[in-house]
């Protein structure tokens, strides 16, 4: 019985060795591609978009006055 529970395990890690192999491999490519065809805007923008009006501090109390009146 443990003989088979050694094995299982030893063949576990070894197949889990081949999945975290194949995941560099696609997550090196990924990295690659995304610098390669992004051109100058590749990875998040870090660029100031301002708050929209739902996002005001004020939008949240015109809510809150909105709930509490019904």
């Amino acid at each position: 019985m443990l003989v088979l529970v050694v094995f299982g395990f030893g063949f576990t890690l070894h197949v889990l060795w081949y999945v975290a192999v194949a995941l560099l491999i696609l997550w090196v490519i990924g990295f690659l591609m995304r610098g390669r065809f992004s051109g100058r805007s590749a990875g998040r923008s870090h660029r100031q978009t301002g708050r929209s009006e739902a996002d005001s501090p004020r939008a949240g109390r015109v809510a809150l006055q909105a709930i509490t009146e019904l």
